[in-house]
């Protein structure tokens, strides 16, 4: 078992991010079927080997220890949109800009419809694909980031 009762939790969120992406790399990319909604502990030890964009960073959201489980379980963490909502809502700061980003911002790409893990120097955690799940991290994108960005949080804690 992976995560679960035995699962070191907690860190800071590139090394976290780095944990469970390596954990996950023989898994593949789905955009629904074969994921869990709504349990974040079934999502870090699922056994269909599936996860997405949303779902990886939520992941390492809450390994990290910067939500609850309850917390986690309360929105549909599996949706970008919702993702960005639910902690933007929580006093998350936002950045606006591409070139204020810092390791461990939290960026949305695609007008919502992309969620990764910057990881500083041009580099990212992403879960978007297969092909990005199975190498090895952080990865760099070259110019496409830059381009899709849309805006990122910062994470903080929550209450």
């Amino acid at each position: 078992m992976y995560c679960g009762k035995s699962y070191m939790k907690g860190g800071d969120i590139l090394s976290v991010a780095d944990r469970i992406h390596r954990a996950e790399q023989s898994w593949t990319y789905s955009a629904g079927t074969g994921l869990y909604w709504n349990n974040i502990e079934l999502s870090l030890n699922n056994d269909n080997k599936v996860t997405c964009c949303a779902t990886y960073v939520s992941s390492v959201i809450y390994a990290a220890g910067y939500a609850t489980e309850a917390q986690m379980n309360s929105f549909n963490y599996n949706y970008v949109p919702s993702f960005y909502t639910y902690f933007k809502e929580k006093g998350w700061e936002e950045v606006t800009s591409y070139d204020q980003l810092e390791p461990g911002d939290i960026v949305f790409t695609g007008n919502f419809s992309h969620v990764q893990i910057y990881a500083g120097n041009n580099t990212w955690y992403n879960a978007g694909a297969t092909e990005y799940i199975q190498k090895d991290a952080p990865q760099d994108q070259g110019g496409w980031a830059r381009s899709n960005f849309t805006t990122a949080l910062r994470p903080s804690p929550l209450n």
